[in-house]
């Protein structure tokens, strides 16, 4: 067990689950005081970064997703998400062209871009046939500031 450890826990990835998951990881980050855009922002990135791994890691179905979710030095928050689909790197650069109109842009990409863009920090390792996803986010506005 890590220092700080919130969650630990292993799922199949089935999309039925992610409710769940996401309460479990909501519940464990509101004990710590965040405030209500915090812990929105976080739950988008959790949404997002899982059912991406459930629906893409493993598109026939099966397979399974291991979660961590820990506090560390200086109170941020680190979610770690590890799957035993085919590699994939979301750092790997991806051509995304925001500004081009709805219907002429590609599919995908833009899941990527939303947990990169409201996560602190993102990393990624292919180890031992896994995929593994850290996230870092750090407190914005405390519960109190907000109120």
């Amino acid at each position: 067990m890590r220092p700080g450890q919130l969650v630990r826990c292993e799922l199949q990835a089935d999309t039925r689950l992610l409710a769940g998951l996401k309460q479990q990881l909501v519940d464990a980050v509101a004990e710590l005081g965040w405030s209500c855009d915090d812990l929105n922002r976080f739950e988008l990135v959790v949404e997002e970064a899982v059912i991406n791994i459930m629906l893409y890691a493993y598109p026939d179905g099966g397979g399974s997703l291991a979660v961590e979710l820990w506090q560390g030095d200086g109170q941020l928050l680190h979610l770690q998400l590890e799957d035993q689909g085919p590699p994939f790197n979301p750092l790997e650069p991806r051509k995304l062209d925001l500004s081009a109109p709805l219907e002429e842009r590609s599919i995908g990409g833009l899941g990527v871009h939303l947990v990169q863009s409201l996560s602190d920090g993102m990393s990624y390792q292919r180890e031992n046939g896994s995929n593994r996803l850290e996230l870092v986010f750090r407190q914005r506005v405390t519960a109190q500031e907000e109120s």
